[in-house]
């Protein structure tokens, strides 16, 4: 399946992709360069692989023509060249995710049948917990995931360092630092919070 989700908002970019081709498929559509084959021949499960390249297969169809590539930092982190933009990546199962900005930016999508509520206690402050029902766990962790890709910070506890002060409808204020706006979507069979 193509591209589900495009939508831009201000300087960001957000793209969803419903993974259901062949790895095959997946191949042929995110056209890799030598290297990007090299990366992907060194990951190992269908699953992860992909995850990997309905990422790149979702840039390559949205800028046909911008010879985009993802490179990681030291740390892990995705880098995106040819636009100077910002990227931020997410997976989970049967979907991946993809978020450009002009500024440094964090995206998370999940299962919105997950359970979060049995370690919401490692990443939620008990003011978190008793501030938001157990039913927006999975949109609390996921903010605290997109706000953690953003800052791009090392060892950050997410329940001391982090605080979400407020969900209203599609829109989230939270702290890390400093002040952070961010969105969501929720789907049927996906929940996705990013930076704005």
């Amino acid at each position: 399946m193509p591209l589900i989700r495009h939508i831009t908002c201000s300087s960001s970019r957000l793209l969803v992709w419903a993974i259901s081709e062949p790895e095959s498929e997946l191949f042929v559509r995110a056209k890799l360069s030598v290297s990007d084959c090299d990366r992907l021949s060194r990951l190992h499960g269908e699953r992860r692989r992909s995850e990997w390249l309905a990422v790149r297969a979702a840039l390559r169809e949205t800028f046909p023509e911008a010879g985009l590539s993802i490179g990681y930092s030291s740390e892990g982190a995705p880098l995106l060249s040819g636009n100077g933009q910002y990227i931020s990546v997410s997976h989970t199962d049967g979907y991946a995710a993809v978020l450009l900005s002009d500024r440094p930016c964090g995206i998370d999508i999940e299962r919105p049948d997950r359970n979060f509520g049995r370690v919401a206690f490692r990443f939620l402050s008990e003011k978190e917990r008793k501030r938001f029902g157990k039913e927006q766990y999975g949109l609390l962790w996921g903010a605290k995931e997109a706000l953690f890709k953003a800052a791009g910070k090392k060892g950050v506890d997410f329940q001391r360092d982090m605080e979400i002060l407020r969900v209203e409808g599609e829109e989230m204020l939270a702290f890390f630092g400093q002040p952070y706006r961010l969105r969501c979507i929720r789907e049927k069979r996906w929940v996705a919070v990013y930076t704005v």
